[in-house]
């Protein structure tokens, strides 16, 4: 099998040839028995709010809940480390996006994953020496599924190019003009990347005027956690209910609601006018020569609504969040094959 996968800071994309598609926090905690728990759900068998896992290791095993089911947690927090190859976590995360799909058994499967710009630059010898030697047996707990996965191949690809792979691949000749300049700005949880190509007889990849700026959605659980220890006097959220604050803007706290809907505007506003001048300050003169520039990532659907007047032609791509993983796939259909 073929699988696309992003492990991003906030979140885990994962894209398979057969059309299987999922996103889920990129949160992972201990796990432990969930008596109570299995008989108020009564049986619910929802994969993505189940991800109760066990990594099987020659002494044993180690316990682990994965994204939705890590979330409602108090220990859970998202790692913001800049270097997160070897931590526990990152190997849970990809543990488990590789084998969500598959059936039970031992299973060989291709794979096309991504950095940031600037850790693929620094890191990706690291990254595949990871994948090189990368198995896991892995149990389901809640379903009672063992799964043992080895990677065959791999491919390691810039996030923000694979986003515009996916793009371009599937409308090619719409944005092939003669002597211009495409771009695409992904913004992530931790980091914004962009990414910008020439367009002349060739398709090529402009290292001088694509980067890494360091903002991203994270930045909206930092104000909003600031902003509530302020208004409460000292009070603070699990990272479910931050999670929801920033969602939605206000939160119950003692009889009545907490509303910061304003002052989260206003930082959606900062971080985008941060990624716009930064951007704008790398394309200089070059940046009326784009013909179109687009915007992915899940801090881009969020932050769509603030690019509009950036460029004549802004787009925001489809499934913008799925955008590398997609991309990943893509590239992995015609590499790995």
């Amino acid at each position: 099998m073929l699988i696309g996968i992003d492990i991003g800071y906030g979140y885990t994309k994962v894209v398979t040839e057969n059309n299987n598609k999922v996103v889920f926090p990129s949160l992972v905690t201990r796990g432990h028995d969930r008596q109570l728990a299995a008989a108020w759900s009564q049986g619910n068998k929802d994969l993505l709010e189940n991800l109760h896992i066990k990594i099987i290791e020659a002494t044993g095993y180690k316990e682990y809940f994965v994204g939705k089911l890590a979330e409602k947690q108090l220990s859970s927090s998202f790692i913001l480390d800049d270097n997160k190859l070897n931590l526990d976590e990152t190997h849970v995360l990809l543990a488990t996006g590789l084998t969500l799909f598959l059936p039970e058994g031992k299973h060989q499967v291709k794979v096309a994953t991504g950095l940031p710009l600037e850790q693929y630059v620094h890191q990706k010898e690291q990254f595949e020496s990871l994948l090189k030697s990368f198995t896991a047996e892995v149990f389901y707990v809640d379903f009672a599924q063992k799964k043992y996965v080895e990677i065959s191949d791999f491919l390691v690809f810039p996030q923000a190019a694979g986003a515009i792979y996916y793009v371009m691949m599937s409308d090619p000749q719409k944005y092939m003009i003669e002597n211009s300049y495409v771009g695409l700005i992904d913004i992530g949880f931790k980091t914004t990347d962009f990414v910008a190509f020439s367009v002349n007889d060739t398709f090529s990849l402009e290292e001088e005027l694509s980067g890494t700026v360091d903002i991203g959605m994270s930045d909206m659980l930092v104000a909003a956690d600031r902003l509530y220890t302020e208004r409460t006097g000292g009070s603070k959220l699990a990272t479910s209910d931050l999670l929801a604050l920033v969602g939605k803007g206000k939160i119950f706290y003692q009889s009545q609601y907490l509303d910061i809907t304003r002052e989260l505007t206003e930082v959606r506003e900062y971080i985008a006018r941060t990624i716009q001048n930064r951007v704008k300050g790398v394309w200089a003169e070059k940046f009326n020569l784009f013909s179109t520039i687009f915007i992915s990532g899940g801090g881009g659907i969020d932050l769509f609504t603030y690019f509009k007047n950036f460029h004549p032609r802004v787009t925001l791509v489809e499934d913008a969040q799925m955008a590398n993983a997609k991309g990943f796939l893509k590239v992995a259909m015609s590499r790995l094959k």
